[in-house]
C-alpha cells in the first residue's frame, strides 16, 4: 500500500469515526487514545489544553470552532495528531505549534510546509 493510500485510509477512518458531523465553521479533532503508546501517552491532552486556551485567547470559545477529542485515528507512534475539517493533518503536534497551527488554519494560509507525512 502507498503513501497516499495509507492516508486515504486514515481519512475515511477518520470520517466514519466523526460520523461526518461538522460544525457550520472550523472543526479541530485532536486524537486522544489512551491505550498504550497511543497519542494520550505523547502528549495529547497538553495539546488539547493549549486548543482550548488559544481559542479563548482568541475569542473564538463561542462554538465558532468546534474543539473535539477523537480515541483513535491514526498511527499514534506520530501522534499527537490534529485533524482540521479544511482538509489539514498535523501529526508530532505539542502544545508549543498550537499557536502557529491556528493561526495558519484560520487566516486560510497554505500549511503543506508543516505537515509531517504520517504514511511514510
Amino acid at each position: 500500500m502507498g503513501k497516499s493510500e495509507k492516508r486515504e485510509k486514515y481519512l475515511k477512518k477518520l470520517g466514519k469515526q466523526l460520523g461526518r458531523r461538522r460544525s457550520a465553521g472550523l472543526e479541530l479533532v485532536v486524537c486522544t487514545d489512551d491505550r498504550k503508546g497511543g497519542c494520550a501517552e505523547r502528549g495529547a491532552k497538553h495539546v488539547l489544553r493549549a486548543l482550548r486556551h488559544e481559542l479563548a485567547r482568541l475569542g473564538l470559545d463561542d462554538g465558532s470552532v468546534c474543539l473535539r477529542a477523537c480515541e483513535h485515528f491514526g498511527p499514534c507512534k506520530h501522534g499527537p495528531h490534529l485533524y482540521a475539517s479544511s482538509g489539514e493533518w498535523h501529526s508530532r503536534v505539542s502544545p508549543d505549534d498550537v499557536p502557529g497551527i491556528l493561526q495558519r488554519l484560520l487566516q486560510g494560509e497554505d500549511l503543506s510546509p508543516l505537515l509531517v507525512d504520517i504514511a511514510a
